[in-house]
């Protein structure tokens, strides 16, 4: 793949971390002495007072030029300061560590030594107390294994007594477990249906009672319906009469009328017309009324229609809600049947986990008994072993005492030995001696001869260094060619000659691929190859060979001048040209291409870096013009070279490297050797002049101790004797063990067995025992089951005799339907009707109010006639107005009591239909009332039968219980018997297993305190103070050399620190300005002065306080701080007097402090990005910044950018992830103070009036009392006076 032109950025180097966290700013302020406490004008040398204006002028041109210059000297001055103050704190800061190291370190050191005396001492103490508490622990232990023998017999012969009476008593029991649970089923079944029945009962008794109450109720109702009817008929019969009687009074008034109005109407035909007129107006009223009567009529008869049509509605309503009511009962009873199947299905499945369970304890029971049997047999073996193992320990002490009188006795015969082979040694030894000082002689002469030898041996060798010191540049020119020909690879010697464009490789250029420096940087890549690899995922060997190495070295130089592959050799191949690193494009950025599109075509790189299939590898640098990397890859080897891992590879090709670089150095080495071989020369000459005199004296010695040996050599013989009547002792002994060590490992074979067998019916027993608790489990459940089904019909069974009510039986489901759809249907006719009776009422009602509204017109007509005839009547007749209005009357009176008669009918009428349906109601209700009592009689029956079956299963079941408890009680005690006995057993074999333990343990202790009684001696012979010239060679405390190492480097680094902070200091001297230069310290008076344009402010020591000229102030923390020798003010205070911002960060605490104003560069963050320790993708992350953080630029380059973040890093960010930077001005709110001067068009004279006592300021007044404009100032014993005239 042909690689892109990618021209990389070279990363800068970054900073460490901008900002340290400190408790206060430091100000150094100036010293000052006591009697020169604050500098003044008035100490200072000064010119005389001018005596014109013109001179005036010029010392006031040359105090300006003074002062101008005075400024800028202050700037140089403050930024000399600054430089210096920071290296003299750094100094400081570095003699106070070294000298806190040294201190540290010396006392590190000290307390080592110390404490590994105390240690071992301790260690001594410590191993004789764990003796001794393992001797005490040993004997408990002992104790113990007898405590728990005991237990275990007893628990054993509990056991056995247990299962004799559990047999009795099995043997006299008639019921089994199966019986009562079966009984204890039937009892909870017996009792279930007794409790259905009361509940069936309870709702039958309900159901009765509300009948009761119903049927009550519509005898009351009826009764009064009857009562109601009576006063119906009372009332119209009073009606009839009260008409009649009105009828006839108003026959009378009408006759009466009639005959006078006849008179009158024959003396008038005016009036006559006037009265028929009246009569005529009249009847108009009465025909209204009649007919209003009559519409009153048919909305009567339409309303009646209207009310039975309702009825029927209501009727059809009632008779839906009844087939309605149908339907539940039927979709209730198909539940019930439903809940009834599941329980009968339930119940059978309950029936089968009691089967289940009944098979699964008989199998439990009996695998207990095989079990039991063979903790039995286990016991019996384990007492055996017992047995065994005291017989052993017996044995085994008697050996032992046999042993320790032989040792004895051969100790014995060993001294005699020892003794003869003293004096055998003596003359030996003056033999030896002899021989080897006659040896010594001749082995100084050959001393002499080897030396010879080896002096002239590592001649050659120097020779030969020499030489190859000589041809080791032309060596390290020739680069991998040399190699290559060194390593036998004459294919990749034929690469780099032969191929395709070997002229572009430079045999000896430093550029050159080929170049041994190129080649080894070209290792650390494979390193990194490797890692990217691990990264992938892939994790086999990658290999490196000559010929590929020779490959890449080829291509490299080639594609350093093409910017191209040459495509010599049948390879993959990456390449780069620029990079620091090549992986940062070919792995890291490609990479990413690639996750985003793994189709892409720019990621090839990655690609090749990534395939596992790739094997075998090369890497080659050539940095002619740029770095060009080329790293070649293939599949398999392609030549008969052998491969290598890459570590391989570098190890194999450092060897040769390192070889060739030390070659000057080994020829060096070898020329000291030859000097150091001529000198060992010289001195074994000397040597052999010492040996040959030491011959004679040797010669001399020899015969004196050959007497001493004969008498060594009969006490010896004695000895031998006592030694062999020891033996015979202790082999007898040693027989006698043998044997009780072979019956203790038979009985252990034995007891193995049982633990086997025992293992084996245990385990069979946790089946049994699983299969029983899994029964068990499921026998709940099934009875679970059944309580829930049965609760479930109970509630279903509930449900429907709610339904039910007064219904024997509930209907069947398509009846049910058919009724509901056949009542829905003459419902909806009905509504019709109803529907079709409201318009008729409507329609019968609109002419009964136009038929009012007509009477109300006829009524006023008449009303008019009237009034005219009686004008008339009332000049002619006054009677007949008078009948006439008795007529009226009386018609008034008879047509009230037809109204009332009307009322009085329809009432009978509604009453009639009142009772009517109050006796079908009572009818109705008297039947549910019989119906109830039926069926809760019948129900009380049945509940009465469930009763009886519950006390008969309670009896029966009591009586199984009673019967089996017996031999409950006899099981749960064999149980606790082997409970106990298991627990008994256990708590043995822990018993025995602690003796045991204590016993190893006492002898371990023993071990361990004859150690540390060593280890103590050595410690106790340790020096400090020797160990600083002698090191330490006793492995155990070799460590303590470290200690002494660090105290020395700590020493000779606070030297280098001391003379460091000299050099600061004086450079810091010379400075002699600190960051506010009106601040002065003196120690003497504890406080520092600030001085301002207008005030003198005094600060004492570790105060809250201040003094100023008009007064006292306080602040609600220390101004300043005194602490080991350094004065800290704080921050708050000084920020008021001084043009400086600070802020204190946390995580990690830190303070960042600016006093430098004026234009800097920024930039914005575009994209989240990481602030880095250096200008490296590699480098550890600082921080993280935000999308749109401000930065501030310190150095640009094209690639990275090294910025200072707003809270205090300083570190480098990509470029690109930052805007294009801008300058902004800083600027700092503080405003110093203004040094003011008053200036006035005349001369000024400045005075001074010294006061040595309070007594001078008697004669101020009159000094000064012809002064005019007086300005007066007094500052500590100087009073200053300013005057425009005099």
């Amino acid at each position: 793949m042909k690689n892109k032109s990618v021209k990389a950025m070279l990363a800068t180097l970054a900073v460490t971390s901008a900002v340290t966290a400190q408790p206060a700013m430091i100000a150094h302020a100036e010293e000052v002495t006591p009697d020169n406490e604050v500098p003044t004008e008035a100490e200072s040398e000064s010119k005389p007072a001018p005596s014109n204006v013109e001179e005036a002028k010029t010392q006031y041109d040359e105090a300006k030029a003074a002062d101008d210059a005075a400024a800028k000297e202050e700037t140089a001055k403050q930024e000399d300061y600054n430089t210096a103050e920071k290296e003299n704190n750094a100094a400081s800061e570095s003699v106070s560590n070294a000298q806190d190291a040294v201190t540290n370190t010396d006392k590190e050191a000290s307390d080592a030594f110390e404490q590994a005396k105390t240690d071992a001492n301790a260690k001594v103490d410590q191993a004789a107390s764990e003796v001794d508490q393992a001797a005490s622990e040993k004997d408990a232990a002992q104790t113990a294994k007898d405590q728990e023998q005991e237990k275990y017999d007893s628990a054993k012969s509990d056991v056995e007594s247990s299962e004799k009476n559990l047999e009795e008593i099995k043997s006299t029991t008639t019921v089994t477990e199966e019986d009562v649970t079966n009984n204890k089923t039937a009892l909870d079944q017996a009792n279930t249906e007794k409790d259905e029945a009361t509940k069936v009962k309870e709702t039958a008794d309900d159901i009765l009672s509300k009948a009761q109450e119903s049927e009550q109720k519509a005898a009351e109702n009826l009764s009064n319906a009857e009562n109601a009817l009576n006063d119906a008929k009372t009332a119209k019969t009073d009606a009839e009469k009260n008409l009649k009687d009105a009828t006839t009074a108003y026959n009378k008034a009408k006759k009466d009328y009639e005959s006078a109005s006849k008179n009158a109407e024959e003396g008038s035909p005016e009036y006559k017309a006037a009265l028929q007129a009246y009569n005529d107006a009249k009847t108009a009223v009465d025909n209204a009324k009649n007919d209003v009567t009559a519409k009153t009529k048919a909305v009567e008869d339409a309303q009646k229609e209207l009310d039975s049509a309702k009825a029927g509605q209501s009727n059809m309503e009632t008779l839906v809600k009844t087939a309605e009511l149908h339907v539940e009962q039927a979709k209730a009873a198909s539940s019930l049947k439903d809940a009834q199947d599941d329980l009968k299905a339930a119940k059978e499945a309950m029936q089968q986990a009691q089967d289940t369970f009944n098979q699964s304890k008989k199998d439990l029971e009996k695998a207990q008994a095989a079990s039991n049997a063979a903790e039995q047999v286990l016991a019996e073996k384990t007492e055996d072993v017992q047995k065994a193992q005291d017989n052993l320990n017996h044995a085994t002490t008697d050996t032992a005492s046999a042993q320790a009188a032989l040792d004895a006795a051969k100790a014995e015969e060993s001294n005699a030995k020892a003794n003869a082979e003293t004096a055998k040694s003596a003359v030996e030894n003056a033999q030896t001696t002899l021989d080897s000082a006659k040896e010594e002689k001749k082995s100084a002469e050959q001393d002499v001869q080897t030396a010879k030898a080896e002096a002239e041996a590592a001649q050659k060798e120097y020779d030969a260094a020499k030489a190859y010191a000589d041809a080791a540049t032309e060596k390290i020119s020739q680069g991998a060619f040399g190699f290559y020909e060194e390593m036998g690879a004459t294919e990749a010697l034929d690469v780099l000659n032969n191929a395709k464009y070997a002229d572009a490789t430079k045999k000896g250029s430093a550029t050159d691929a080929t170049s041994l420096e190129n080649m080894k940087a070209s290792l650390a890549f494979l390193e990194e190859y490797l890692e990217l690899r691990a990264q992938e995922g892939y994790t086999g060997n990658t290999y490196v060979t000559d010929y590929y190495m020779a490959i890449a070295q080829s291509n490299a130089n080639k594609s350093a001048e093409t910017f191209d592959h040459c495509r010599q050799y049948n390879v993959g191949e990456n390449l780069a040209w620029g990079w620091k690193d090549p992986f940062d494009g070919w792995y890291t950025e490609e990479k990413k291409l690639y996750e985003q599109d793994p189709g892409t075509t720019e990621a090839g790189h990655y690609k090749n870096i990534a395939n596992s299939n790739y094997l075998y590898t090369g890497f080659a640098i050539n940095n002619e013009k740029y770095s060009t990397c080329d790293q070649v890859f293939q599949w398999y080897p392609m030549n008969s070279g052998k491969a290598y891992t890459v570590a391989e590879y570098k190890e194999r090709f450092m060897a040769y490297y390192n070889k060739l670089m030390n070659a000057q150095k080994d020829a060096e080495e070898k020329k000291a050797a030859l000097d150091a071989k001529n000198a060992a020369l010289a001195e074994k000459n000397n040597v052999l002049a010492e040996k040959s005199s030491a011959v004679t004296t040797a010669e001399n010695d020899l015969s004196s101790k050959q007497t001493a040996l004969d008498q060594a050599n009969t006490a010896y013989t004695n000895a031998q004797k006592d030694t062999q009547s020891k033996e015979a002792d202790l082999a007898d002994k040693t027989a006698a063990q043998e044997s009780a060590q072979t019956a203790y490992d038979q009985a252990l074979v034995a007891q193995k067995e049982a633990e086997n067998t025992l293992d084996e019916l245990t385990a069979d027993e946790n089946v049994k025992e699983a299969d029983y608790e899994d029964a068990s489990d499921a026998l709940d459940a099934a009875k679970a089951d059944v309580s829930a089904k049965e609760e479930a019909v109970t509630n279903a069974q509930n449900h429907l005799n709610e339904l039910l009510g007064n219904d024997p039986d509930a209907p069947t489901l398509a009846d049910a339907q058919a009724e509901l759809d056949q009542a829905s249907a003459d419902l909806e006719t009905a509504k019709a009707t109803v529907a079709e009776k409201e318009k008729a009422v409507a329609a019968a009602q609109t002419a009964l109010d136009n038929a009012k509204t007509a009477i109300s017109q006829a009524e006023t007509d008449r009303d008019a006639k009237k009034a005219e005839a009686e004008r008339l009547e009332s000049e002619l007749a006054s009677e007949v107005t008078e009948k006439r209005n008795a007529m009226e009357a009386a018609e008034k009176v008879m047509n009230n009591a037809s109204e009332t008669l009307e009322n009085a009918k329809a009432e009978l009428s509604e009453k009639e239909t009142a009772k009517a349906n109050a006796e079908s109601t009572y009818a109705d209700k008297k039947t549910d009332r019989e119906n109830a009592e039926t069926d809760a009689n019948e129900k009380a029956k049945i509940l009465d039968q469930k009763t009886k079956d519950a006390e008969t299963a309670k009896t029966v079941y009591e009586t199984s219980v009673d019967k089996i408890t017996p031999l409950r009680n006899a099981q749960t005690a064999l149980d606790n018997a082997k409970n106990n006995y298991k627990n008994a057993e256990e708590s043995l074999e822990s018993a025995i297993t602690a003796l045991n333990d204590a016993i190893t343990k006492l002898s371990q202790k023993n071990d361990l305190l004859t150690s540390a009684k060593d280890f103590a001696a050595r410690a106790n012979l340790l020096s400090y103070q020797g160990s600083q010239t002698t090191e330490i060679t006793d492995e155990d405390f070799a460590y303590l050399n470290e200690k002494v190492k660090a105290v020395l480097n700590a020493e000779n680094a606070l030297k280098a620190a001391k003379i460091k902070l000299a050099q600061t200091e004086k450079t810091l001297a010379t400075a002699k300005e600190n960051l506010n230069d009106h601040l002065y310290k003196s120690d003497e008076e504890q406080q520092v002065i600030l001085t301002t344009a207008v005030d003198i402010i005094k600060l004492p020591y570790d105060s809250n306080e201040y003094t100023t000229l008009t007064g006292n102030g306080s602040m609600p923390y220390q101004i300043v701080v005194s602490q080991d020798g350094n004065v800290y003010i704080a921050l708050d205070y000084l920020a008021q007097y001084t043009a400086l911002q600070y802020s204190v960060e946390q995580e990690p605490l830190h303070i960042i402090i600016n006093n430098q104003w004026g234009t800097k560069t920024f930039s914005d963050v575009i994209k989240e990005e990481s602030v880095r320790l250096d200008a490296d993708i590699k480098s550890p992350i600082l921080k993280k910044e935000a999308t749109g953080d401000k930065v501030t630029v310190l150095e640009q380059e094209e690639e990275w950018t090294k910025v200072l973040t707003a809270d205090g890093y300083i570190g480098y960010m990509k470029s690109k992830k930052l805007s294009d930077s801008y300058e902004e001005q800083v600027t700092s709110d503080f405003r110093a103070a203004e040094y003011t001067s008053i200036h006035k068009d005349y001369d000024m004279n400045l005075l001074w009036h010294q006061v040595t006592s309070q007594d001078s300021n008697d004669a101020l007044a009159a000094d000064i009392q012809d002064f005019t404009d007086l300005v007066f100032y007094q500052q500590q014993r100087w009073r200053y006076f300013f005057s425009c005239k005099q």
